[in-house]
């Protein structure tokens, strides 16, 4: 199963410039993940021109969505999703304490390839504090969940700040190049994280788009 988590920055193209999720989409098919994990997408918001992002993805992807509104504006809302090319059983939504901004952990059970797997897909908080506190209750919802478990996300964590709390609930982290640059040329910093449990890795990639100041991270898991 290939998964790839990448925040999409409601489809602005770095390093700035209105959506276009025309653009996300071209970029996630060449990725060719059968799980996508993303976070910062606008469904019905005016700064993105009203689309639904979620449902544009899922329908250029050509596979089954599952997304989560952490913010609410009138009828827009702003938040993360899953679009799996398989099948999307019993999900959850676990509310974690924020800061400025409401988050939140999607947990999905997704059967690819005949085999069935845990994900999780988040966006934690900007605030280190706050966010590895997020990450610990992230940890212990999972746990209540069969393996072989996946994470997903934009944890605003660097590895060794994710590292003594992941690898002692078990999880390997998958490590590599920056992935986020803050607005400038050089990446300078990897917050964009996959994580597992009961699981391997034969290949892992970061992907560097026009779109976004962060780029996806994708993985082959066995």
């Amino acid at each position: 199963m290939r998964v790839v988590t990448w925040n999409i920055q409601t489809g602005r193209p770095n390093p700035d410039g209105p959506p276009a999720i025309g653009s996300v989409i071209s970029a996630l098919q060449g990725v060719d993940a059968d799980v996508c994990a993303l976070q910062e997408l606008d469904r019905h918001r005016r700064r993105s021109g009203g689309i639904d992002q979620p449902a544009a993805v899922a329908e250029g992807l050509g596979g089954q969505l599952a997304f989560v509104p952490t913010v609410r504006q009138g009828r827009g809302e702003y938040g993360i999703g899953m679009v799996v090319r398989g099948e999307i059983g019993a999900t959850t939504v676990v509310p974690l304490s924020g800061t400025r901004e409401p988050r939140a952990l999607l947990l999905a059970q997704v059967g690819v390839g005949g085999r069935l797997w845990t994900i999780g897909c988040t966006h934690l908080s900007r605030n280190r504090a706050c966010a590895t506190r997020q990450l610990l209750r992230v940890f212990d919802a999972m746990a209540a969940r069969p393996g072989p478990r996946v994470l997903l996300g934009d944890l605003n964590l660097i590895p060794r700040e994710v590292l003594p709390w992941s690898t002692a609930e078990g999880y390997r982290l998958v490590d590599g190049p920056p992935t986020h640059s803050a607005r400038q040329r050089r990446l300078t910093r990897r917050i964009d994280h996959i994580l597992l449990a009961g699981a391997a890795v034969t290949a892992a990639t970061v992907h560097r788009f026009a779109t976004s100041d962060h780029s996806a991270v994708s993985a082959d898991l066995t």
